[in-house]
């Protein structure tokens, strides 16, 4: 069954940047993968920062704050003018690894599967193409509540313009995959008249 072809509205563009939007899809693809990826790593680092936790050196007094790391090869330290900055780090690194990385290993995960369905809506999948455009409508509708912020407001910029590009492959794909085989119109000559 073919699919409706959905009406091409306001928000559509015929290219992208001069290219075609299956390159801009393609392009949203691995950026979202790249995402995926820095997240993962993010998460990564935040569980061997707790994994070693217990084998470096805190320091805290009325001066600040000093880290070392058991052979002494880094040392890191800085005011702390209230007092209790290696309790509160400690705190932080806690939540971070309970509920930090999780949350970035699942955002990994999702950002994983809809870079690589963008990737297939960009070799002519339909539904693929759809599932992108809409995972880039629900960052536009979500980016939404970071607009006043520089790079909320950056971030809604480039959702806008993706998820403008994806609803524009996206309704090419259907108006190709519902198009009817073309026929040629011959017309003949009129018989001419015998006098």
């Amino acid at each position: 069954m073919a699919p409706v072809v959905p009406y091409r509205g306001r928000f559509f563009v015929e290219k992208t940047l001069g290219l075609k939007n299956a390159v801009g899809v393609a392009v949203i693809g691995s950026a979202l993968i790249l995402k995926a990826m820095s997240f993962m790593t993010l998460a990564i680092g935040l569980l061997v920062a707790k994994g070693l936790e217990e084998q470096a050196t805190f320091e805290d007094d009325a001066r600040g704050w000093k880290v070392s790391s058991p052979n002494g090869d880094f040392t890191a330290s800085g005011p702390c003018p209230d007092g209790g900055c290696v309790k509160q780090f400690h705190r932080g690194l806690d939540a971070a690894a309970t509920w930090g990385a999780p949350l970035l290993i699942l955002l990994s995960l999702l950002f994983t599967i809809f870079g690589v369905l963008a990737l297939a809506g960009a070799s002519g999948h339909v539904w693929a193409s759809r599932l992108t455009f809409k995972f880039m409508l629900a960052g536009t509708v979500l980016s939404l509540f970071s607009i006043f912020d520089f790079f909320g407001f950056l971030s809604f910029l480039l959702f806008a313009a993706g998820t403008v590009v994806a609803r524009s492959h996206w309704i090419q794909l259907c108006e190709e995959a519902t198009s009817l085989p073309r026929y040629a119109v011959v017309e003949a000559e009129p018989p001419k008249a015998k006098h």
